[in-house]
């Protein structure tokens, strides 16, 4: 188990660690409430306890009801052997004296539930107008005694897509913290209710919202459910990581492969133990694997890292043409940033460090909760990672039915290493090759003697039984060899298709003037390569969307831009792309992306005409 982040001086309950230091005693005062919420339930029978029992090696934490309400509370608090988190609407905690009378109380913290995510559901869920403000002054005041602040959301059926809403009101009453925000998850699904998919699908992006938030998230208290009570948990890991309440096991929980890393099953459940549920071995041991390693995705949050290992930062969900002619729900997959080759029109920051294991196969998982049906694999150079063949398998173990590796090919210049992709699953590589002859190609990717490599390496993928596109970026450096590279791919290497690009400055890292020539100097370079791949039989695509450039520049031709014929919609951004004022009467304009902004800024729109 890996070792938590620096906590802050006075101590927290760490999230990782030996088990019994991250226990949490729940202790019920009184069942008194000054809130209307709907959805409360009284806890169950198993969260009932002395509020004076010892609590060795955890936190107890304190409830109701509203324990503030409760006749004698601070004497009750005082007698406490061990730490105590005090679990309460802060209704009555926006006097600051009532928190000072805490802190004196050896209060360490305060955990704040808060019924809705803003003040208006707030207001409207507790049916107690003004709430939210005498909650805003609660979390100051907590603060300003020195107490630790926790942050309590609930967990609805009803309530359950809104629950990513709930963050913004997290940091906004965290706001002076110098720590990562907690947030406790109440569990108030009524017993007997089983997990739709709506709710776990709830979770998993929740979670990984938290994650790139810098939010650490639990599922909290006697009542949260083991793993084994969902379909699929390894989607929401992270959430398993906190403190736990300890509970009786059952008789299938001394089998579980998660027994040593799981609190039990909830009082009057029936625990089945964490199997495979329809998994198949390989998404199953994945699964179990991210489960018992979920405090690893806590402790990054600790650290400061939530941001980098976000899902968004490293997976990017869309939609795109499959290779059925329809349209699937895509995923792309960046784990690994280190390559073997530097082209001189790549974006990519090659610097940043690998994603680790557990939260590639969070984001994977929750991607498949979504309904991923195709899977692109890319870098950096993806070959360069051992975790490759694994990721493939768990892709495909998930639902993927297309598995596209975007590579150079230059590691699969290896036949066994092309063999054993095929053999993992996937379906397609997608190679990068930027020049017809050795001394152009290896000066755009600045890798002496990768040209040769990258040859064989689509070579052995044939073999091996995948599927291969040829990826081309013209740039100023291979202008002139559109023909010679398309007759490359024709003759050389048949079976492939072809996909034809331009060099984009995406970020700074793409020296506009010295990579991307002007779109209608350019035009001639690319109207020789579409006329030589259709003379020779070669299926291409690529010049329309964000990598190509606008169809105006070839002013339609529609042997250019195939694409055009399908109804997928266009992927655009108004902070990168930018349209001239004659693209409003274009009768493109509503498929056309545009043109990227840093070129515009070099080059102009002047090249741009309606059609």
């Amino acid at each position: 188990m890996v070792q938590s982040a620096p906590q802050a001086a006075r101590g927290r309950l760490p999230l990782v660690g030996p088990a019994e230091a991250r226990r949490e005693h729940h202790a019920v005062v009184g069942t008194r409430c000054n809130l209307g919420c709907g959805y409360c339930q009284r806890l169950p029978p198993a969260a009932k306890g002395d509020a004076g029992a010892a609590a060795p090696g955890g936190v107890v934490v304190v409830g109701g009801g509203e324990p503030m309400l409760e006749p004698g509370l601070l004497s009750r608090l005082r007698a406490l052997p061990g730490p105590v988190v005090l679990e309460t609407n802060g209704a009555l905690l926006h006097v600051a004296s009532n928190v000072r009378r805490l802190a004196a109380a050896r209060v360490r913290g305060v955990r704040l539930f808060l019924p809705g995510w803003d003040d208006e559901s707030t207001d409207r869920l507790a049916r107690v107008p003004g709430l939210a403000s005498l909650q805003a002054a609660a979390a100051r005041n907590v603060l300003d005694a020195g107490l630790e602040l926790e942050l309590g959301i609930p967990v609805t059926l009803e309530l359950a897509a809104e629950l990513p809403r709930w963050l913004e009101r997290v940091e906004a009453l965290r706001g002076r913290g110098a720590d990562a925000p907690r947030v406790a998850l109440a569990w108030l699904v009524p017993a007997g209710s089983s997990a739709t998919g709506e709710l776990e699908l709830a979770l998993a992006r929740f979670a990984l919202s938290a994650v790139r938030r810098g939010v650490v998230a639990w599922l909290a208290g006697p009542a949260a459910p083991a793993p084994c009570a969902f379909r699929r948990p390894e989607a929401f890991a992270s959430l398993f990581a906190g403190p736990r309440a300890p509970r009786a096991r059952a008789p299938a929980c001394g089998a579980c492969v998660l027994s040593d890393v799981c609190a039990g099953p909830v009082h009057g459940a029936t625990a089945a133990g964490f199997e495979d549920g329809g998994r198949g071995a390989v998404a199953f041991e994945a699964a179990t694997a991210t489960l018992r390693h979920a405090a690893e995705v806590q402790a990054w949050v600790e650290a400061g890292e939530g941001q980098r290992w976000g899902r968004a930062n490293f997976v990017s969900v869309g939609s795109e043409p499959d290779l059925r002619g329809g349209v699937a729900l895509s995923a792309l997959l960046r784990g690994l940033y280190h390559c073997n080759q530097r082209c001189t029109f790549c974006w990519v920051d090659l610097e940043q460090p690998r994603v680790p294991t557990p939260a590639v196969e969070q984001a994977l998982a929750m991607t498949a909760l979504e309904g991923m049906q195709v899977l692109s694999i890319t870098g950096g150079e993806p070959t360069l990672d051992r975790r490759l063949p694994a990721q493939v398998r768990l892709a495909r173990a998930l639902g993927a039915r297309e598995v596209t590796l975007q590579t150079n090919a230059v590691r699969l210049d290896d036949p066994e290493r092309a063999r054993a992709l095929a053999q993992a699953g996937l379906t397609r590589a997608f190679v990068s090759l930027h020049g017809a002859t050795a001394e152009v190609s290896d000066a755009i990717t600045r890798a002496p003697g990768t040209f040769a490599r990258t040859l064989r390496g689509i070579r052995n993928l044939l073999d091996a039984g995948i599927s291969v596109g040829v990826g081309v970026v013209f740039t100023t450096e291979n202008r002139s060899q559109a023909r010679a590279l398309v007759t490359l791919v024709a003759t050389e290497l048949r079976g492939v298709d072809l996909t034809l690009s331009v060099a984009s400055p995406v970020n700074e890292r793409v020296d506009v003037r010295a990579v991307t020539p002007r779109y209608s100097e350019l035009a001639p370079t690319l109207r020789e390569a579409v006329a030589t791949a259709r003379a020779l039989g070669v299926p291409f695509a690529g010049l329309f969307g964000q990598c190509g450039l606008p169809p105006c520049i070839l002013d339609g031709e529609p042997a250019c831009f195939p694409e055009l014929e399908r109804e997928h919609p266009v992927w655009s951004s108004a902070e990168d792309f930018v349209h001239a004022p004659v693209c409003e009467g274009c009768r493109l304009r509503p498929k056309c992306p545009g043109i990227r902004r840093a070129y515009a800024e070099v080059h102009g729109v002047e090249e741009l005409h309606a059609l």
